[in-house]
Parts: C-alpha cells; structure tokens; sequence
C-alpha cells in the first residue's frame, strides 16, 4: 500500500476521529473549521480524494463527506503509541478494581468481573477468553470421601483455577486408599502439563490394589468427563445489550443479528487465542471472514493477554463497533489486563 505524506496522515487521523466522535461522514470543510488546519478547505479536500484513491477513505453518497475503511482505521490505530488513562479514567476503573477484583476469588470469577468493568467503563461488550486448561501445569489432585456413597474430586492447577466435583461411588473406597491414589497422582503428575494427567491419570490407578480399582478408575472418568467443556477452553461475554445503544445499531432486525451472533462464541474464541504478545491488539472482525461474525462485520476487537509468572494464560478485550475510541479503550483494556496479570501472578 502506498505510503502516506505527513499531512495526508494528519488528515487520515483527524478524518478517523472525527467520524469516531460523530458517527457522520467527515468534510474536507468540517476538519478545516473544527481543528484549525493550517491547509485550505480545497487543499483538504484534494487530500481526501487521494485518501480515497488509495483505499483509506470511502465517500457513502457523491454529495456527502467520508468515512474510513478498515485500511484507514487501522492505519489510525497503528498511530497510537503508549496510550494511557487519563488520571480521571484512572481514578474511576481503580475503584471499580478495588470493589472487583479481589485475589481471593477464582479465576472465572475474576475474568467475569474484568470484563464487567470494562464494558461499563466503555458501554461496549467486555469479552475474555479463560485459558484452556490443556495448557496448564497440574498442581494437586485430591480425593476425599464424604460418605460411603460419595467421593469430593478437587483439582488445582498453576493458574490458580480449581475444579471440584462432588460424584457417586458404588461401593465404598477407604480414605487412606483413596490418600495412595492421590499421592501416586500427585507424584506422577505434579508441575507436569495437565494434559499428561488427563490421558494418563486412569493408567496410574492402575497401581492400586484390585479391590477398590474400578471404583476409582470410574470417579476418575466422571471427574474428567464434568471438566471436559473447561479442558477446551471457554469464552466469557458481558454487556451486548448496551453496546445497542449507539446509533448505527438502532435498527431491531440488525440488533437481534448481532446479539444472536454474540451466542455463537466460537468465532471469539479463535479471535481472542491467537494474541499472545504483550499490548493491545486490534483485529478488525470483517476482515477475519468468519461465516458467524458476518452480523459483526463492521466490529473490532481491543484485546490483550494477561500473563501468570511471564506465561500468557489468555486476553481480555473490548469488541464495539469501528467507530469506536479507541485511544480510551486501548488504554482501559491495557490497565485491566496488567491489573489481572498482577493478581494471578501474586496469588
């Protein structure tokens, strides 16, 4: 693509952030009056045509000013370096931090608060992906009977995510046996990938005396089946509804298609695992494709990981329409995502 003059960039950039703000096609007259430019009206609006011609501005109506196209929002927010709350964003999200966020809570729960908080704070859609736990590191498992019917299964894994479930036993299993199956599981599988504990956790009850085997090996199968949606990986969504409010949304029948596409959160998912470096990242959603983002074609998604012990263990982010602030957003979704990576870390 061709490479673009200082002031035809300058030009880009407040054309972009004008139409963010108004939600209305940008005149070469408009940017001249509301920001002063040292450049006559013609001069601008020559500018825009060659904007134009090269793929970054669109004009809707022959008589009407310009939008961007996806070439030019993402060339403006290539522009956008080391954005950071202002101290009033600041004040407000760390309170909302200092009422959420609390290290003892669980990891779903602390992603689910997350993106609660960025959605209010932008009134968009606040999304996160809760990392697969086929990439986690198996910590401890622990077997507690709780009657002679009953067996507690708790697994904990490096990220502080827990999973207990409380399953059916058909013939009573000792305590002490059940403290041998877990210290053989333990031994075997401890600080080594989960995935090794769950393609071989059976084989390892294999050690057991016969007697109590299958009551075991049958527990841990249940166990395994129960966690199987969380191996995989999950997508939290919050906030769809206010997110219609804004303008290009307002018709019924496009609202209704964007919220039935938000229920089919498979798309979300790929968009939010393949970002792994450290920084907001911008995916625009109608590039990416996708049959099922189509209703969001004309979306972005802000995004960034958040990391346990320098280990990226999944994102958080904003999905909103391209006319979206992204300075403000960019910024909301970096200071969340270092607040989540110190709590994990910490814990």
């Amino acid at each position: 693509m061709q490479e673009l003059t200082s002031r035809q960039l300058q030009i880009l950039n407040l054309s972009v952030a004008l139409f963010i703000e108004s939600a209305e096609a940008v005149s070469s007259r408009t940017l001249a009056r509301r920001f002063q430019l040292p450049y006559s009206p013609a001069t601008i609006r020559n500018e825009m045509a060659d904007l134009e011609e090269m793929g970054f501005l669109v004009q809707p109506h022959t008589s009407a000013g310009r939008v961007p196209t996806d070439s030019g929002y993402q060339t403006y927010v290539a522009s956008l370096r080391d954005v950071e709350c202002t101290e009033n964003d600041r004040t407000r999200i760390e309170v909302l931090e200092r009422e959420a966020l609390d290290s003892c809570k669980e990891a779903e729960e602390l992603l689910h608060d997350a993106i609660s908080i960025l959605s209010v704070v932008t009134r968009l859609v606040g999304v996160a992906a809760f990392p697969s736990l086929r990439h986690s590191t198996f910590t401890k498992l622990q077997l507690t009977a709780v009657d002679s019917r009953q067996i507690l299964v708790a697994l904990v894994t490096d990220n502080s995510h827990a999973e207990a479930h409380l399953l059916p036993m058909e013939k009573p299993v000792p305590q002490d046996r059940l403290d041998v199956c877990t210290r053989l599981i333990n031994d075997q599988f401890g600080g080594r990938p989960l995935a090794e504990f769950v393609g071989g956790s059976i084989r390892v009850v294999e050690l057991l005396e016969s007697s109590y085997r299958s009551q075991v090996q049958s527990v841990l199968q249940a166990f395994l089946a129960r966690i199987g949606k969380t191996l995989e990986g999950d997508v939290l969504v919050w906030g769809a509804s206010s997110m219609l409010e804004q303008p290009e949304f307002q018709d019924v029948q496009r609202a209704r298609a964007i919220l039935d596409a938000l229920e089919k959160r498979d798309f979300l998912g790929r968009m939010l695992s393949g970002i792994e470096s450290t920084g907001p990242q911008i995916t625009f959603v109608g590039i990416a494709e996708d049959p099922q983002a189509q209703p969001l074609r004309d979306f972005s998604l802000v995004s960034s990981v958040y990391r346990v012990r320098g280990a990226v263990k999944g994102a958080i982010g904003i999905l909103g329409p391209r006319r979206m602030d992204y300075p403000r957003v960019i910024s909301y979704v970096n200071h969340i995502s270092e607040a989540l990576t110190k709590i994990f870390s910490d814990k």
